[in-house]
């Protein structure tokens, strides 16, 4: 199995513990503070392994090591001081956010340190490192050490005893673990591939501007594209509790989690389509590739809606087997976000196909406008239909990302496939 696979049944099991024992309220309280300090984090930390990979593919392949070696200095100095900025500003403000979204006053106070939490995700430079190393097994291995961490804390509070503070301070550890593990390995990796490590001083922070034509460009640019990407998906559920409380927060935590095993086959298969579709592409096919995208996306959401069909029927009886008698009050909620994920199971496949027809920005584009255009629905639904209100809004992003993605997949074949035509007619 992936460490993603692994990761994933771990995820299971301690969110079914930790739910069991907080109750809907303070779970959702839980993801709330781990929400919060993951949403600063992605809006203010470096996001992104784009300049590592791109600027140090082209040093390892000039087997020049000085330059490399700079090229890190620069970039782990970047992510730290923006990491820095990221958890003072967290810390700042958690006081008046956690006022606004009703958290306890000892959830209050503990919620400047869990502003450290934002350690998990400042790992850009050691991950980028990693996949120019071309050590996939050691980033798949790492994928695991958070959910590790978090499953060993959730039995050890099983057996001593513990509430939301207790876990509070096991998410922290294993947000923290997570990060600086990552740096470790990294470390681990340099002295085994003899690259050495160098301070970041102006001498050396100015070189590795000068030998990196246009990073400082680039790395702007890939940077507020994943922040952009990341924004919505992280807002939602600080919107959530805002507007309906903690308890519906829980609710929803837990069941976008359950409704994630949807995610799983079609993104495999678009990870499986990608190379059969590319050679396709590349081969003039185009017919035959646009066949091949027709049958997966067929299958796929026939596959998919079985899924959410099944889980739907089940739903109060794999909320009680999950987390207990407490959480089916969202069943419905449950419902209606296995069939936003059964609507949105061809999209990887669409993505992988706009990617194969040199039209990548499209897809981008598409999820953007989708992710911050339907936002502001939000609060309008969850006060209109309460809890469920978060799954219409879900269902409606769904079907919109689908459509558009769909439709602006049938452009780029039938627009390629007509350039061909054209060019074989000259």
């Amino acid at each position: 199995m992936s460490g993603k696979t692994v990761a994933g049944l771990i995820s299971l099991v301690y969110i079914a513990l930790s739910a069991r024992v907080l109750g809907v309220t303070d779970y959702g309280v839980l993801n709330l503070v781990h929400g919060f300090a993951t949403f600063m984090g992605a809006l203010i930390a470096f996001s992104g392994f784009h300049p590592i990979v791109t600027y140090g593919t082209q040093a390892l392949h000039e087997q020049d090591m000085a330059r490399l070696s700079r090229l890190l200095a620069f970039m782990t100095l970047l992510e730290c001081a923006l990491a820095l900025i990221a958890i003072s500003t967290t810390a700042a403000f958690a006081y008046p956010i956690g006022l606004a979204l009703g958290w306890s006053s000892d959830t209050i106070a503990f919620a400047p340190l869990y502003s450290l939490a934002i350690l998990a995700t400042v790992r850009a430079t050691p991950w980028g490192l990693l996949q120019i190393a071309g050590r996939f097994d050691l980033i798949a291995a790492h994928q695991a050490m958070m959910p590790l961490v978090r499953l060993t804390g959730t039995l050890l509070i099983l057996a001593a005893g513990g509430g939301l503070q207790a876990f509070l301070i096991v998410w922290l550890v294993a947000s923290v673990a997570e990060g600086l593990s990552m740096w470790a390995i990294a470390w681990w990796v340099c002295r085994i591939r003899g690259i050495s490590l160098v301070l970041p001083g102006y001498e050396t922070l100015s070189s590795a501007i000068a030998e990196n034509p246009g990073i400082l460009r680039f790395l702007t640019i890939t940077n507020f594209d994943q922040t952009l990407r990341e924004f919505a998906p992280k807002a939602i559920p600080l919107i959530i509790g805002w507007v309906s409380g903690a308890a519906t927060a829980g609710l929803y935590a837990l069941a976008i989690r359950i409704a994630a095993v949807l995610t799983q086959p079609p993104q495999l298969l678009g990870q499986a389509a990608y190379s059969v579709i590319q050679e396709q592409v590349a081969a003039g096919q185009i017919d035959r590739a646009r066949r091949t995208i027709n049958r997966a996306a067929w299958l796929v959401l026939l596959a998919g809606t079985v899924v959410a069909a099944i889980m739907s029927i089940g739903a109060r009886q794999i909320l009680a087997l999950v987390a207990g008698p407490e959480f089916l009050a969202g069943a419905m909620l449950l419902v209606l976000v296995l069939a936003a994920r059964a609507v949105a199971a061809a999209t990887p496949l669409w993505s992988t196909a706009l990617t194969s027809l040199e039209r990548p920005g499209s897809s981008l584009q598409i999820n953007l406008a989708c992710n911050l255009l339907t936002l502001p629905l939000l609060p309008l639904l969850l006060s209109m239909a309460g809890t469920e209100g978060a799954g219409y809004h879900a269902l409606i992003q769904a079907v919109a990302f689908a459509g558009l993605l769909w439709f602006a997949t049938r452009q780029a074949i039938t627009s390629t496939i007509k350039g061909a035509k054209d060019a074989t007619a000259c």
